[in-house]
C-alpha cells in the first residue's frame, strides 16, 4: 500500500486530484486505509458488486432464486442506490422486516445482514456523486488486469521468480498489455543514447544515423 501511495504522489505532487480507492467490505482494511491516507485527499468507493451480492441475498430470500418478482425487486433496488437513495433502501427493508408478519428466520437474517452491511458502509455508497464525478464504482476492471496482465504471465509450471526479477517482469507485461510496447523501446532508445553518447556526439559533430535514416 505504501508503493502505491509512493506511486500516486509521484503522479499527484500537488494534491489537487482525489485519490479514488474502491474496496470490498472488511471494515478493518476501510479503517487502515484512513490512516495510511491521513492528510491525503481521497474518495472511499464500496464496490457495487458488493452491493448487488446483498440484494441477491433478499430478493432470494423473499422471492426465491432466479425469479422474476426477485429480479425486478434487485433492479429497482440497485436503481435507487446509485441515485444516492441508499437511505430509503434501508428503510424499505426495515419496513419490511417490522411489518411482515410471516417471515422465516432465513427471511429475517437476511434482511438484517443486509442492513446492517448498508448502514456500516453507507459513508463509502454515494454512488450518484461517484457516477457524476466520472469515478469508477466497481473493480472488476481491476481484476480483470491482475488476472490477464500477472497471473497469465507468472503463473505456468516450473516458473520461479526472486522478487526483483518479477517486478522487472511485470514492468514489461504492463507495457506490453498497454500497448506501448514500440514507444517504450523508442523512448528507452532514445534515453540510451543520451545517457552513453549525449556529451560525446555533439563534441564530434557527429549526427544521430539511426534518426536520420527513420526520418528519411
Amino acid at each position: 500500500m505504501m508503493e502505491i501511495l509512493k506511486d500516486a504522489k509521484v503522479r499527484n505532487p500537488d494534491n489537487r486530484k482525489s485519490l479514488v480507492a474502491v474496496m470490498d467490505g472488511a471494515l478493518c482494511l476501510w479503517s487502515l486505509l484512513s490512516t495510511v491516507l491521513a492528510g491525503v485527499k481521497w474518495v472511499g468507493i464500496l464496490d457495487i458488486i458488493h452491493v448487488v451480492e446483498y440484494l441477491w441475498k433478499v430478493a432470494n430470500s423473499l422471492y426465491g432464486e432466479n425469479t422474476r418478482e426477485g429480479k425486478k425487486w434487485v433492479y429497482d433496488h440497485l436503481m435507487a442506490i446509485l441515485q444516492g437513495r441508499v437511505g430509503r433502501v434501508i428503510g424499505g427493508m426495515k419496513q419490511i422486516l417490522n411489518k411482515r408478519k410471516k417471515l422465516k428466520s432465513g427471511q429475517k437474517k437476511a434482511l438484517r445482514e443486509t442492513i446492517k452491511y448498508f448502514e456500516n458502509h453507507r459513508q463509502w455508497m454515494r454512488y450518484d456523486e461517484y457516477l457524476a464525478s466520472g469515478y469508477p464504482i466497481g473493480s472488476g476492471v481491476v481484476e480483470s488486469t491482475c488476472g490477464h496482465t500477472v497471473k497469465k504471465r507468472m503463473e505456468g509450471t516450473g516458473r520461479r521468480w526472486s522478487i526483483k526479477g518479477a517486478e522487472s517482469t511485470l514492468l514489461l507485461r504492463s507495457v506490453y498489455t498497454s500497448n506501448d510496447w514500440d514507444a517504450y523501446w523508442e523512448n528507452h532508445r532514445q534515453q540510451e543514447q543520451k545517457r552513453q553518447y549525449g556529451k560525446i556526439l555533439p563534441l564530434l559533430a557527429c549526427s544521430d544515423d539511426f534518426s536520420k535514416n527513420k526520418a528519411a
